[in-house]
């Protein structure tokens, strides 16, 4: 009768520990889908011309991105935000 009792006392707490793990398995996974995206905009100081892209790393703002397609002047990243939050004002560095 003792051995009955503590074989189903093991087997509920495998049970309890396996439900656990699985309630921190969906836990992480959640914050994993709420990771923060930032958005990179590259800006013509000339025309204005202007592209958001993901951010990716090595950006920074003032960072000389290339040529503008629309002028050839020398485009910047001008704003970095988190996406989702609200954007910052347009106007400059």
């Amino acid at each position: 009768m003792r051995e009955e009792y503590l074989f189903s006392l093991m087997a509920l707490a495998m049970v309890a520990g396996m439900a656990t793990a699985a309630a921190i398995a969906m836990i992480m996974n959640k914050r994993k889908e709420k990771e923060e995206k930032f958005v990179t905009v590259v800006r013509c100081p000339k025309c204005g011309y202007e592209v958001k892209r993901e951010w990716k790393e090595g950006d920074f703002v003032g960072l000389v991105q290339g040529p503008c397609p629309k002028c050839g002047a020398m485009m910047i990243v001008w704003n970095i935000y988190k996406e989702g939050g609200e954007e910052p004002p347009k106007g400059g560095l």
